[in-house]
């Protein structure tokens, strides 16, 4: 099979959607974050703080090269792993990309003021982080599942009957 890869916001879901998706569809599961975090022997929050954003989204394009350079794999990345143009030609091509989309306002609810989220600091910053992504979002999308009203049991459903159907479409 080929790889899935989440996108979405932090907040999203993808780590949780994918751990389970990874089970049920007998595919290896990886989160770009924890990659980072053990290659570089650091926390995300530790990255940003000594050595910043932009060295961590170095580590965050290389994690993403190489985990896209496999097969069987369900890849969970980070929020801002489409801040960068060349992650959005390494998404399109390294498998299925699945964005999962939510309200600022429902993302902030799950994910706001996490001490673990560097970038999640007041809700004004978090909308114009939502604003600026939104459209790189959608842009590197295959499939856009809305999660906002979904339970994480229906959300993974949902993934595997857009998967399906996009699959029959394809064959």
């Amino acid at each position: 099979m080929n790889n899935i890869i989440l996108i979405g916001f932090m907040g999203s879901g993808k780590t949780t959607i994918g751990k389970i998706l990874a089970n049920d569809l007998s595919l290896e599961y990886f989160d770009i974050d924890e990659f980072i975090e053990e290659n570089t022997k650091m926390s995300i929050p530790e990255i940003f703080k000594k050595a910043g954003e932009s060295w961590f989204r170095d580590q965050e394009s290389f994690a993403l090269s190489c985990l896209t350079d496999g097969s069987n794999r369900l890849i969970a990345t980070g929020g801002g792993i489409v801040e960068r143009e060349d992650n959005l030609e390494v998404l399109k091509n390294g498998g299925t990309v699945v964005y999962l989309k939510a309200s600022p306002d429902k993302l902030w609810t799950r994910a706001g003021k996490d001490p673990n989220r560097p970038l999640s600091t007041d809700l004004a910053s978090f909308r114009k982080l939502f604003d600026r992504r939104r459209s790189r979002y959608e842009a590197a999308a295959d499939i856009v599942i809305d999660t906002g009203s979904l339970s994480v049991e229906r959300t993974v459903e949902a993934v595997k009957k857009a998967l399906e159907e996009l699959k029959s479409t394809e064959d």
